[in-house]
């Protein structure tokens, strides 16, 4: 049986049962083999009477551990999470999909249908003529202690699935006294020779459904399943290079941060409108979608950009070993730096715009009062140079989910139609109480991000 399905056995049933339980599973398998042997009546009813008091007991345990974790979930959200999850069989891929209007079935034409979609991500790099000034400061990383390996270590979750290696995280978590010496030595190897190893690139892609029609494999994203060994080591370049970074990451910037999250976001902008409409002045926000903007990261204005976050020459020539020859585009989705990459990769939007704005990784509003015609024509100049942004980074805007919410407690509100590259952006009515030209709506607090 396989090590980690085995272990993902074992964990659930400590989760919900206690030793008496498993104590009365043996039990009852040992009075149901009695009563097979025998078949005597007394034998029978023995055997009734423990599976009775047995199924009594699970669900005792199962209720118990239900109300234990909805009494954690503010301290463990994502056990609830993964058990909600489970329930919904979210991650479940049907055995018929449709892939370009084609209907697909059987497996191996279902997984070519994924490499042909997945494979569309990628942007071919071309000529950039942007460069980001140098920094003044550059920091670099020699070598690392057995410390701070062990930290590292400490920070994979034994749920995680493994990579191709076939190392469960668990094994290595568990037995990091072992492992903690040989990683340390090998990760020093790779900073003194600034390669990073070829088995550790490649990696399982998983297809994690978005939204939409499930059976649509348009709808689905990868996700890389890289190996423990090399996440270990993600994990202590991830660490130094987040006290360098973080304080150049700009404050509008809500995603993968220390301090922010999606809460920071959402009261930074709800205080922005909470005035306005206090004020019983409009609002209009924009919220943007890029196209597979993970995938689509250019590494050569990536690099231009770590170059003037201070990163030495030898860590560069390093985080292009980890990039180069992978088997997918821009940054690795799934592993501990991909986000961090992308974080600088998009700092600089920031700097192109004369307007408020607000991400979380790749998810931007950009937002302004609304008080005349020349403050919507203000609002389409800073769509005009995301657009501009995007030409210059090669990455590339969906025009049909971003979407245009006008917050106000006005009854004409000023409806102007905001577009990209010519093409009008559809109105979202989904948060807050707003009047749209038809009809009042009321609406959650959700359409905020």
């Amino acid at each position: 049986m396989n090590l980690l399905f085995l272990y993902k056995i074992l964990h659930n049933l400590i989760n919900c049962f206690d030793c008496n339980i498993i104590k009365s599973l043996k039990l009852k398998d040992a009075a149901r083999k009695r009563y097979k042997t025998s078949g005597s009546t007394v034998d029978c009813e023995s055997f009734k009477a423990i599976r009775c008091k047995l199924k009594t007991d699970i669900r005792t345990a199962y209720s118990s551990y239900i109300k234990r974790m909805n009494s954690d979930i503010r301290s463990n959200p994502r056990q609830f999470w993964a058990f909600i999850e489970n329930k919904r069989k979210s991650n479940f891929i049907p055995s018929v999909m449709t892939y370009q209007s084609e209907t697909i079935t059987g497996p191996q034409e279902i997984v070519n249908g994924f490499a042909d979609h997945f494979s569309k991500f990628f942007t071919p790099a071309k000529n950039n003529t942007y460069v980001p000034p140098a920094s003044n400061n550059t920091f670099s990383l020699a070598s690392v202690t057995e410390e701070q390996v062990l930290t590292a270590i400490r920070k994979l979750k034994p749920n995680m699935t493994q990579g191709h290696d076939q190392i469960p995280a668990f094994l290595v978590r568990d037995c990091a006294c072992v492992f903690v010496e040989p990683l340390a030595i090998i990760f020093n190897l790779i900073l003194k020779s600034c390669q990073f190893p070829e088995k550790w690139k490649y990696s399982k892609i998983c297809p994690v459904y978005k939204k939409g029609v499930k059976k649509d494999i348009c709808n689905y994203r990868p996700i890389s399943i890289i190996p423990n060994l090399a996440k270990v080591f993600e994990y202590l370049l991830f660490n130094f290079f987040s006290f360098n970074v973080h304080p150049m990451i700009s404050s509008c910037q809500h995603g993968f941060v220390g301090g922010r999250s999606t809460v920071t976001n959402l009261c930074t902008i709800t205080e922005f409108l909470s005035g306005a409409l206090d004020e019983r002045r409009q609002v209009d926000v924009i919220y943007t979608d890029f196209s597979s903007a993970f995938d689509s990261i250019d590494h050569d204005i990536l690099f231009k950009k770590l170059d003037s976050f201070g990163f030495s020459d030898n860590l560069r020539l390093l985080l292009r070993s980890y990039l180069h020859d992978r088997q997918d585009s821009g940054v690795p989705q799934g592993s501990v730096l991909g986000p961090l990459f992308f974080n600088i990769y998009i700092n600089d939007i920031v700097e192109s715009l004369d307007l408020p704005c607000l991400l979380f990784a790749d998810d931007m509003k950009v937002y302004s009062l609304i008080g005349c015609y020349d403050d919507a024509l203000r609002l389409q100049d800073g769509i005009d140079d995301i657009v501009r942004w995007c030409v210059d980074n090669n990455l590339h805007l969906n025009c049909a989910k971003c979407k245009v919410v006008s917050f106000t407690k006005k009854t004409k509100p000023l409806l102007f139609n905001y577009n990209i590259n010519g093409r009008i952006l559809s109105r979202s009515c989904r948060s807050l109480t707003i009047l749209s030209p038809s009809s009042t709506r009321h609406l959650s607090l959700s359409a905020l991000f």
